[in-house]
This record gives structure tokens, C-alpha cells and sequence, in this order.
């Protein structure tokens, strides 16, 4: 067996083969001695054991037999000659893959990991498609240009990177953006920012048992903004106080400046629905959890015994002030209320879709 002096890895056909390099010459730098291994017989010759390797198991090997002062750097280095990037991926016969962990300062896309994430958003169909295959651990390929780098390199996104990249706030932003925009306009039951959490309930088949019905009830479980008006509150002793959702009320400022949503309370509702899905276990549980969220604030319609502020507006711009249509707010509420409940995307119908999957 040579001493272990240099790891590159060479792309063929059907697999990739790990060369390993006897001693360099130092006239020309190149090794005095080279042989290719299939992984499987770089296994067997070597006692690696096929599964999932790290950086760090890697070179305590390396320590421990051939090469007891290769540094990580340089082993980092040396691998980056081949192609450019920190990641060390072996195949065996099978194709069972065998992976370096390619996470945070190692992973080329460190730095535009919400780029990355984005892409393969797209690549995977889109939003749903992209929470299922990391539900079931599938890795997505993206081209992607790291930084400081003069050309594309192929990253791999799954399950294990998303779940360190949710660490970044820019990850989190750009995914619930992706989410929310795939019906804009919408509020989600189960809030935006919990989709790494439906990821890994949907993924606990042992807790949990439901799998991707999760990732379906929180992109179908919405209900227009709009709609989503809070229950009435006092103002004056002649006025009502509206509030809601973003994009469902607003209050007039004066000429020149933008309405105001009025979205007291809002806070507080998110958090109860957040609630909502973390307390419960089973989708039929946490939708009737979420159903009492929305009863306890979602304003049903019935008429108000005052009116309404003559401040407040149903539009961020345009339209009368709700005082002058009160009567047919109150009317499009209680049909609003009732869709909400058994509508087409209201509770009852998306319980029957998802528990249909």
C-alpha cells in the first residue's frame, strides 16, 4: 500500500473513482506512484465502512494510517484542484451514495445559500414539489456560481443542507416568501415561517406517521387576507374599531400619506396559530385547533350596534370609507365567514383533500 500523499476524485460513466497517490516528485510535482480505486475496493483495502462520511472522519482517518500530518485545509485544498468545490462525494457499485457533509464554510454555495434554495424551489415544480422531495431526503441538483468563483459548480440541496441553511435568516425569508407568494394574497393557517417544522413533522414518520399531508395542509389550508377581519372592538361610544390581517383594513392618514393597515392584534393571532400546529400531533387535531383560532378572533359578520370609524378603509387606496357601505361589509362578511369555515378552500373541504392524499 503507497502512503497516502494525495486524494483527488475523477468523474467516469457510471461512477466515480478515488485516486490515491503515492509520494510527489519534487523535480516535476508529479506522484511517484498512482493508482485508481473503485470505492469499493478503496473500502475493502482501507476497512471504510460504505456509509456517510464528514470532513472530520475523513481525516482521522488519514491521521491514524497513512498521513498523520495532512491538514484539513490542505486536504480541502487538494480536493478543490480537481473541481473546484469542498465537497467529496463517493458512489460504491451499488450506487449507494456516500457523502461528505457538505455544510457551512465547506459548501460552495456558502454565502447565496438563498439563491440556491430558491433555484431548486424552481427546479424541483415549485413550492410543494420542493418541501416533498426534502420531506423524503431526495436531493436536488443547482447550478449555481460561488462566490468568487469564475464558473458554475453543481451543489446538492436535501433535507440534511436545508435544515442547516434554515439557520440563515435569508433562507427562512426566501422560502417563506416563496410560500406565501404562491398564493398571494392568502393567509396561511399554518404560518410561513413554520415550514421547516412541517418539513421535519412530515418527515417523523415514526411521531407523527402523516408525512407530506402536512406539506399539503399548509399550502391549501389559506384563507384571503381580506377576509380574515378581526371581532369589533370599541372605540367611542359611537364608533366601532376594526382591525384584521394584513390587507384587510386600513386607516386614512391624512392627504398625501398612505393608509395605515390596522393590524392590532395581529401579532398575537399568528402566534395562536403557530400554536395551533405545534400543540397538535394529528392533521384532523391541528385543523380543529386552527378552526378555534379562527373562532376566536375571525369577526362572523353579524351587524354591528355601531359605526364603524369614519377613518377606515377596506383598500390601500381607492374606494369609500366602510361607514358608507357598513351594511354590505356585514353582508360580504358573513358570506366571507361561512367560506372560510366550508368553502371551497375553506376547513372542511381541505381536511377532505388532504386526508384524500
Amino acid at each position: 500500500m503507497v502512503a497516502l500523499d494525495w486524494v483527488s476524485i475523477s468523474a467516469t460513466e457510471d461512477r466515480e473513482v478515488v485516486q490515491v497517490a503515492g509520494e510527489i516528485n519534487p523535480k516535476d510535482s508529479t506522484p511517484k506512484e498512482t493508482r485508481d480505486l473503485g470505492v469499493a475496493e478503496l473500502a475493502a483495502a482501507r476497512n471504510i465502512p460504505n456509509k456517510q462520511f464528514t470532513m472530520q472522519q475523513l481525516l482521522a482517518y488519514l491521521h491514524a494510517h497513512d498521513f498523520p500530518t495532512l491538514s484539513e485545509r490542505t486536504l480541502i485544498r487538494r480536493m478543490g484542484e480537481w473541481r473546484d468545490q469542498n465537497i467529496l462525494v463517493w458512489y460504491d457499485s451499488a450506487k449507494t451514495l456516500n457523502s461528505f457533509d457538505p455544510h457551512d464554510k465547506y459548501h460552495p454555495g456558502a454565502g447565496n445559500e438563498e439563491e440556491i434554495v430558491a433555484a431548486a424551489v424552481t427546479q424541483a415544480g415549485g413550492i410543494v414539489e420542493f418541501m416533498t422531495k426534502m420531506v423524503k431526503n431526495e436531493s436536488i441538483t443547482v447550478q449555481t456560481k460561488v462566490p468568487g468563483a469564475t464558473k458554475t459548480e453543481d451543489v446538492l440541496v436535501n433535507f440534511t443542507i436545508l435544515k442547516e441553511w434554515w439557520k440563515h435568516p435569508s433562507v427562512r425569508r426566501k422560502l417563506s416568501t416563496i410560500l406565501r407568494d404562491a398564493n398571494k394574497g392568502s393567509h396561511e393557517w399554518i404560518p410561513c415561517q413554520l415550514i421547516m417544522d412541517v418539513i421535519e413533522r412530515a418527515a417523523d414518520l415514526g411521531t407523527y406517521q402523516e408525512g407530506v399531508k402536512w406539506v399539503y395542509l399548509q399550502h391549501h389550508l389559506r384563507s384571503d387576507t381580506s377576509w380574515v377581519i378581526f371581532k369589533p372592538t370599541v372605540s367611542t361610544q359611537q364608533h366601532i374599531e376594526l382591525h384584521g390581517h394584513p390587507g384587510a383594513i386600513y386607516k386614512d392618514m391624512g392627504p398625501g400619506i398612505d393608509r395605515e393597515p390596522q393590524t392590532e392584534g395581529s401579532p398575537q393571532f399568528h402566534v395562536d396559530c403557530c400554536k395551533a400546529f405545534s400543540q397538535q400531533q394529528t392533521v384532523n387535531t391541528c385543523i380543529n385547533q386552527i378552526e378555534g383560532v379562527f373562532e376566536k378572533w375571525v369577526w362572523d359578520g353579524k351587524p354591528l350596534n355601531r359605526i364603524v370609524d369614519n377613518s377606515l378603509y377596506a383598500q390601500a387606496k381607492g374606494g369609500d370609507p366602510i361607514y358608507k357601505w357598513q351594511s354590505k361589509l356585514e353582508t360580504n362578511q358573513q358570506q366571507h365567514y361561512r367560506d372560510m369555515r366550508s368553502g371551497r378552500d375553506g376547513f372542511e373541504k381541505v381536511r377532505a383533500r388532504v386526508h384524500a392524499i
